[in-house]
């Protein structure tokens, strides 16, 4: 007995968080995983690296899957028609500004980075950082940075529709990407 339709699956994570979830809802996802997967006409995973844990976790060898990379930018997203963002510290030359975007969740880590941006901070006072973005974790961020004692040198301009402005047309030093 099944479902008379196409069944496709995608992957965009790793297993190796899974460890620190209780033990029920880890049996619960492996069995969901081990029984649905195979049945799929395709299974589509992020990287190579994607596919694997998948297997390890699972303990299943994928037959139909292929491997869709996260996109890149193009030269065609540089010529569209982005805002110049009005942000004060990407026009003045004499801050270094990280950029860090994504959903605030423990997934994307933004707390290491906020550690880290406050240990660079004593070093070098020129450094600001910007963490674009919403999501559960924007209390707590918004915390660790008032316990670093970083508040002045930190902005949460929240969700942005358009971050390639932010790249575009301002001083950005280093745009980070974290993530467990």
């Amino acid at each position: 007995m099944g479902l008379n339709c196409y069944k496709i699956f995608r992957e965009a994570n790793t297993f190796d968080n899974l460890k620190k979830i209780n033990p029920f809802k880890k049996f619960i996802f492996k069995w969901f995983i081990k029984l649905c997967y195979p049945q799929a006409n395709k299974v589509i995973c992020n990287s190579h690296d994607t596919k694997n844990s998948l297997e390890k976790f699972a303990q299943l060898k994928l037959k139909n899957y292929c491997v869709i990379e996260n996109p890149v930018l193009s030269k065609k997203i540089s010529q569209q028609n982005t805002k110049r963002p009005k942000e004060v510290w990407l026009q003045n030359s004499s801050f270094k500004v990280i950029l860090g975007a994504g959903r605030f969740v423990p997934q994307k880590n933004f707390k290491t980075l906020i550690r880290a941006f406050a240990l660079a901070f004593k070093t070098d006072n020129s450094l600001r950082l910007i963490l674009i973005g919403k999501g559960p974790e924007e209390s707590s961020l918004k915390q660790l940075v008032i316990e670093k004692k970083i508040s002045d040198f930190v902005k949460f301009p929240g969700f942005v529709s358009d971050i390639f402005g932010y790249l575009k047309f301002s001083r950005v030093t280093m745009a980070i990407v974290t993530g467990k």
